[in-house]
């Protein structure tokens, strides 16, 4: 889950540092990585941007023996988790207040250092679900919407990707935006699996209150959830144990 907001001249590589040290207790595993392009309003739209001076930068903060990993840079926090061994997936009550605490802090290192505070222009929720397919199970075992074609086509399926994109009526939900559904297949050391995507982006409001916030991020994971739900088979939720 991320919040990206108007980017912050301020917040260069000394700051991103400082802000590092801020939270080595608890991330003390720090990688400098590339920093992620603005968000399109369109996926798969082209986008041009011209910039002189330093490339900005961000920072991966983690920890070697947890799953969350922080993302920071001049105009976004992200909150991850990942798998790793011994870690298992907290859940989203767990993810949103660790996500809170870090966007209350950063807010705070922002004022502790005499930057603009951050105006907001996106929430995002994302899933990422790797489903293994067992015996001869194919996506369309994974994805309701997925079909074997009515009419013959030479040869045999190999490869099977798609992408929804869905745009949100601020009516239904507060929000507008947009849910990007993708999958595609995945093979690790002769195991075959499904990925499947799930990505609601929420558009917010300039001096958006500190509770509507919150509740766009949390409007984001309702949306992400109700959506892969809707997408997947009932074999699959039988095969998790999912409740209704």
């Amino acid at each position: 889950m991320g919040i990206e907001f108007a980017p912050l001249s301020g917040l260069g590589i000394i700051q991103l540092a400082r802000l590092a040290e801020r939270w080595n207790s608890s991330y003390p595993v720090v990688e400098e990585k590339e920093a992620l392009a603005p968000n399109l309003a369109q996926p798969g739209s082209l986008a041009f941007e011209f910039r002189s001076g330093v490339s900005p930068v961000r920072l991966w903060l983690h920890a070697e023996d947890q799953g969350f990993l922080v993302q920071v840079q001049h105009d976004r926090l992200i909150l991850n988790w990942r798998a790793t061994d011994g870690s298992d997936y907290p859940r989203f009550e767990a993810l949103r207040a660790e996500f809170h605490r870090l966007w209350n802090d950063f807010s705070d290192h922002l004022v502790d250092n005499r930057i603009d505070p951050p105006i907001p222009i996106y929430t995002e929720f994302t899933y990422v679900n790797r489903i293994p397919l067992e015996g001869d199970e194919g996506p369309e075992f994974v994805i309701g919407l997925l079909k074997e074609p009515s009419v013959d086509i030479p040869g045999r399926a190999t490869v099977t990707r798609f992408q929804f994109v869905r745009e949100i009526d601020p009516s239904g939900t507060g929000f507008s935006g947009q849910v990007i559904l993708t999958g595609e297949p995945q093979v690790d050391d002769d195991e075959r699996a499904y990925v499947v995507t799930v990505a609601t982006r929420l558009s917010l409001t300039a001096g958006i209150s500190e509770g509507a916030l919150e509740a766009s991020l949390d409007q984001a994971h309702i949306i992400s959830s109700a959506s892969f739900a809707a997408v997947t088979t009932p074999e699959i939720h039988d095969r998790w144990g999912r409740s209704a």
